[in-house]
């Protein structure tokens, strides 16, 4: 029977369900019974992944960003330190 449980819980990870398993213990018999709780990945799991992906989007483009303006900065200082010879162009 345990088997059983463990199996179940295994092959429901795969699909984006978790689950969770009841025991319910009288005086006849022991039983179980297995919920399955969690938000279905078909409907639910999808609804804020633009959300998440916004704030990652913004830390990428903000470091692009700031990089160019470094090297914006730097080529400028470079260029007004020694107008005949640039290191930056080939």
């Amino acid at each position: 029977m345990l088997f059983k449980f463990i199996s179940m819980i295994v092959a429901g990870s795969g699909r984006g369900g978790s689950y969770s398993v009841r025991y319910c213990v009288s005086s006849v018999a022991t039983y179980s019974h297995v919920v399955r709780t969690g938000v279905p990945k078909a409907h639910g799991g999808r609804r804020n992944r633009g959300l998440i992906q916004i704030p990652f989007l913004l830390i990428v483009l903000g470091t692009v960003g700031l990089g160019g303006l470094n090297a914006t900065r730097a080529y400028r200082k470079q260029k007004e330190a020694c107008p005949s010879h640039n290191p930056f162009l080939p």
